[in-house]
């Protein structure tokens, strides 16, 4: 049985999932985009919510408008 992943594995999953769409700093992605990877890359749905938690805490990533979440600057230096 695989272990469970830790809340730092999951941020880094939200940010897989924006090199994925070759985001930019200050760019962003709907709810549904990230989704749509870690269904695509076969991730648990269940990890999302704690891994933008997560990615926020580290202010990786931060809410912008009309629902996007946007990559930080910071984010952008720390995705792979």
């Amino acid at each position: 049985m695989p272990q469970p992943l830790t809340p730092e594995e999951k941020g880094r999953q939200i940010l897989d999932a924006f090199a994925n769409f070759n985001t930019k700093a200050g760019e962003g992605l709907l709810p549904g985009s990230i989704s749509a990877y870690f269904e695509n890359n076969r991730l648990d749905q269940q990890d999302i919510l704690p891994g933008l938690e997560y990615a926020g805490e580290q202010e990786w990533i931060e809410n912008g408008p009309n629902n996007f979440i946007l990559l930080t600057a910071n984010g952008y230096t720390q995705r792979p």
